[in-house]
C-alpha cells in the first residue's frame, strides 16, 4: 500500500510539472522548432513575487522558447514562464521547500547520467539548445542557469505535492481519480497566482 502512495505521488509531480510548466523540466526541455535560427537578444534582469531573474536566467528561457524575440509569441510566452518562475519559488521559500545545494547537484547528476542513455530524438534536442545556448554540453552542465533550473525543477516537484496533498481522498475513490483532482487544484491555485503576478524590470520598486 504504501508503495502504491509513493508511486501515486510520483506521478501526481510528473504529470503537474509536464502540463503547467513551459518546456524546462529536468535536463532539458523540449526544445522549439518553430523557428532554430532565431536567437535571442542580450539578456535583461527582472523580478517576479520577490524572485530576481538575472541576464543569464533571462537568455535562458529566450533560448527555450526559440520565437524570434519581437514577436507576440515571444512576449507572451518569456513573461508566462518568467511569472511561474517567480511564483513557484517565492511560494517554494515560504513553505520551507527549497532544496539544498547538494540536493540539487545529486538531482543534477543524475540528469547528466539519464542524458546519456536518452534517445536519439532527446539527444538531437539537446544539440539545438546547446547550439542556440552558445555552449557545449560539458559548459552546460556547470552553468549556474543550469544549477537554477534544477532547483526549480525539484521546488516544483514538492510543492505541487504539498498543494495537491490539500485534496483529501473521498471513500471508495479510485486514485487516479484522486490524482486528476489534485492535478486541478494544483494547475487552479498556480493559474491563479501567475495572473496576478507581475514582471518588473529589476530595480524598480512599488
Amino acid at each position: 500500500m504504501r508503495g502504491n502512495r509513493l508511486r501515486g505521488r510520483a506521478l501526481l509531480a510528473l504529470a503537474l510539472i509536464t502540463a503547467l510548466l513551459l518546456p524546462s523540466c529536468g535536463w532539458i526541455g523540449s526544445v522549439s522548432r518553430e523557428n532554430p535560427e532565431a536567437k535571442p537578444k542580450s539578456g535583461k534582469a527582472f523580478v517576479v513575487e520577490g524572485e530576481p531573474i538575472g541576464t543569464g536566467q533571462y537568455r535562458y528561457f529566450a533560448t527555450e522558447i526559440a520565437h524570434p524575440p519581437d514577436s507576440a509569441d515571444f512576449q507572451r510566452k518569456i513573461e508566462r514562464r518568467m511569472k511561474i518562475w517567480g511564483v513557484v519559488s517565492a511560494e517554494a521559500r515560504t513553505r520551507g521547500l527549497v532544496p539544498t545545494d547538494e540536493e540539487v547537484r545529486v538531482s543534477l547528476e543524475q540528469q547528466r547520467q539519464a542524458s546519456r542513455r536518452a534517445s536519439l530524438e532527446r539527444k538531437k534536442e539537446l544539440t539545438l539548445f546547446l547550439e542556440r545556448l552558445g555552449v557545449t554540453e560539458d559548459e552546460y552542465w556547470d552553468l549556474p542557469e543550469t544549477l537554477a533550473q534544477e532547483r526549480f525543477f525539484l521546488m516544483t516537484q514538492s510543492l505541487a505535492r504539498k498543494i495537491g496533498d490539500e485534496i483529501k481522498s473521498q471513500p471508495g475513490e479510485f486514485e487516479d481519480h484522486l490524482r486528476k483532482r489534485r492535478q486541478d487544484h494544483y494547475r487552479n491555485w498556480l493559474d491563479r497566482r501567475v495572473d496576478e503576478a507581475v514582471v518588473k524590470p529589476l530595480g524598480v520598486r512599488d
